[in-house]
């Protein structure tokens, strides 16, 4: 998948999930579905029966939220529900994780009318335009380019010379006066 495709393709938490799971990115691991979530509590309440009083047990699932379509399951093990500006987030975290792990397939757009052109036609024509596009040589860029740099490194010794020509002043102005 090309990371337009993602753009525009992965525009729910169903899709970021799967997305996630195929590529091997672990950010949608806390994310579940509201029926994922109910069977995870439906494994844990053995265990929080176990552990807690009917008191603590009833205010454990009291606290969790209910009426969404995703949740978050934190570190502590509280349940989360998640809207719309955390799926951003989340596309967001799963867009740059991509980047910097190289993941994107190339984009195929530039290259759609591959077959149109025969290659050796292409690049011949390509050549012959830039070499009749171009208004100088090689040579003559270097040489313009060495100018402007002569200008450019003129024009800082200048500014330099005159900011120590006026530091010297106001030296030679201040000094005698502190001396006396």
């Amino acid at each position: 998948m090309t990371r337009n495709e993602f753009l525009d393709t992965v525009n729910d938490w169903y899709e970021l999930i799967e997305f996630c799971n195929d590529v091997g990115c672990s950010y949608c691991d806390d994310v579940y579905s509201e029926e994922s979530m109910n069977d995870d509590i439906n494994e844990r309440l053995t265990d929080w029966a176990q552990e807690c009083t009917w008191q603590e047990l009833y205010s454990r699932l009291d606290d969790i939220p209910s009426g969404y379509d995703y949740y978050r399951c934190n570190d502590y093990g509280d349940w989360e529900s998640l809207d719309d500006s955390d799926f951003d987030d989340y596309k967001d975290d799963v867009l740059e994780w991509m980047d910097n792990n190289g993941y994107w397939d190339e984009d195929d757009d530039d290259f759609e009318d591959e077959d149109v052109f025969d290659e050796e036609e292409s690049t011949a024509e390509c050549d012959e335009e830039s070499v009749e596009d171009e208004d100088f040589s090689a040579a003559e860029l270097i040489g313009m380019c060495s100018a402007a740099f002569a200008v450019i490194q003129q024009e800082s010794l200048q500014r330099i010379q005159k900011e120590e020509e006026r530091f010297n002043n106001f030296v030679n102005l201040n000094i005698p006066k502190v001396l006396k």
